[in-house]
């Protein structure tokens, strides 16, 4: 007598939701480089487009093949191995991480409802929902994700009454956890409607579960630990069923989905996550604790190394693990923070996170350059923030490019 296993998710990340015998025998997912699919019958494909389009039916992903801007194999199998990992209803899969917050804010949100965030938030989504979103017609609010939910920030949500709440813990670029669960309670005992929206890129679901926290819905970008090589840019939403549907009806519509080649770099990826993710935890604990020993270092935030007692209650109650990404604060200013960013010989001037290289970047006028300068000063994106992301070179090479960089500034 056998019996049903409920396998791990990591199992799931290697062989889960694909059957070799509709491929050839092919032990991993084929490659699907195809615009459109044969149907059998041309009553077949009528159906196919009655489910997609909701045509005399609740719209729902076609049960057949028809055109991968609707669904496309490599995606398919890749939205169900992530759903599993997170315990999430679905997933949906799009060309970048702004794809995917864009298209489900639009799928969403409708004129004069509400959206209230946590700030900071990663600069391209900050400039999305202040400059873009608004001139359609929604009301767009922050707090900042550092103040304790009980007080202004209940408050908040009280007066306002959101219909969407989106968090990006930890942020970017100052690793401030908001306190998901918190914000999600109060936000759904107030209206059991209101849409409670995570970024979860730093962590992913490798070392933070979102929606076990009390969100409804979680964005990666998949561009970052997911696919983890610096070779691939694509986004990830998952959560409730009914959510995510409406989310890829606007997606079809957009064409804002992602393409087989890059699904196909996502698989792989996402069967080693587990260990990348433990891999760049490890050696990023060796550079926090020697940023947090230097002289030339005033600051350090990452993940379990913050002073501020609330946000290392929110970091034993919420992550599961730290993963790679950080800022530190220098003495000095933006002379200062460039001659040590313009010395590293490891870590290469780039923006982006969460691959095999390591990357450094100036937050104030680089990745959050298009954040207002008073916003900028009120979230500590200042002039002495440098940031990185620790990658797979060897730990050693990686300690000795930050010391040699910072002994550049030590004597000025």
């Amino acid at each position: 007598m056998t019996t049903e296993r409920q396998f791990h998710p990591q199992t799931t990340a290697v062989q889960g939701f694909y059957k070799p015998e509709l491929s050839e025998g092919s032990a991993k997912p084929p490659q699907f480089n195809t615009s459109t699919f044969i149907a059998p019958t041309a009553e077949a494909l009528a159906y196919y487009f009655r489910e997609a389009y909701g045509l005399g039916m609740d719209s729902r992903p076609p049960s057949g093949l028809v055109y991968s801007r609707l669904v496309n194999p490599n995606c398919e199998i890749y939205e169900h191995r992530c759903a599993a990992f997170e315990n999430a209803d679905a997933a949906a899969l799009f060309g970048s991480g702004m794809a995917a917050i864009v298209t489900t804010m639009m799928a969403l949100l409708q004129p004069r409802d509400t959206v209230l965030f946590g700030a900071p938030v990663y600069g391209g989504t900050d400039l999305f929902l202040r400059s873009i979103l608004t001139k359609w017609g929604v009301n767009v609010h922050d707090f900042n994700s550092l103040a304790p939910t009980s007080g202004q920030v209940t408050a908040m949500i009280e007066r306002l009454k959101p219909k969407m709440i989106f968090l990006e813990s930890p942020a970017n670029p100052t690793l401030t956890l908001a306190d998901i669960r918190g914000i999600a309670t109060i936000a759904h005992d107030l209206n059991p409607e209101t849409i409670v929206f995570a970024d979860n890129t730093v962590l992913t679901f490798a070392a933070q579960k979102v929606l076990g926290l009390g969100a409804d819905l979680t964005i990666l970008s998949a561009t970052k630990m997911l696919g983890g090589h610096d070779d691939l840019i694509a986004g990830l939403v998952m959560g409730r069923a009914d959510l995510v549907q409406q989310i890829k009806d606007h997606r079809t519509i957009f064409g804002s989905g992602c393409d087989p080649a890059t699904a196909s770099l996502l698989l792989r990826s996402l069967e080693d996550l587990l260990d990348r993710s433990g891999k760049a935890e490890k050696q990023a604990i060796r550079v926090a604790q020697f940023l947090n020993e230097h002289s030339a270092v005033t600051q350090i935030h990452y993940p379990g190394f913050e002073q501020d007692p609330e946000q290392m209650r929110r970091y034993r109650e919420q992550c599961e693990g730290r993963a790679g990404f950080m800022s530190f604060r220098i003495r000095g200013g933006l002379k200062r923070a460039y001659a040590v960013i313009n010395a590293f010989q490891v870590f290469k001037i780039s923006v982006s996170l969460g691959g095999t290289l390591s990357l450094t970047s100036h937050p104030m006028t680089h990745t959050h350059s298009d954040v207002a300068p008073e916003t900028q000063q009120q979230l500590g994106i200042t002039e002495d923030l440098i940031r990185i992301s620790v990658g797979n070179e060897d730990i050693d090479d990686i300690l000795w490019d930050l010391d040699q960089a910072l002994a550049k500034v030590t004597s000025w």
